[in-house]
């Protein structure tokens, strides 16, 4: 009577155990597909960034050089006789007013 209360009670917590199992496997093939969706999204995203730290790049450089084109320019324009005097006016020229 004892070895069936036994054998009754072993064979409950088994079928407990292989629901539990089942439910923890599905659980695992979840957060799998979950990772492997994140590790796609990362590597698209590591890629975006090296792409966009290239062109800040591109760009910085560029700017970089009108920069300088600016600065020999000043310098230029300040060492020019006839222009050093040279104040731009904030009235529009009769070339510009024909185009208003």
């Amino acid at each position: 009577m004892q070895a069936n209360a036994n054998a009754g009670d072993m064979a409950k917590r088994l079928k407990h155990a292989e629901g539990s199992t089942s439910d923890m496997q599905r659980r695992i093939d979840e957060l799998t597909v979950q990772l492997n969706s994140a590790g796609g999204d990362n590597q698209r995203l590591q890629a975006e960034l090296a792409r966009l730290r290239a062109a800040v790049q591109e760009l910085q450089d560029k700017n970089d050089a009108l920069t300088r084109e600016n600065k020999q320019l000043s310098g230029a324009f300040v060492r020019c006789p006839r222009l050093s005097g040279y104040r731009p006016s904030t009235q529009p020229s009769s070339v510009d007013q024909g185009r208003i």
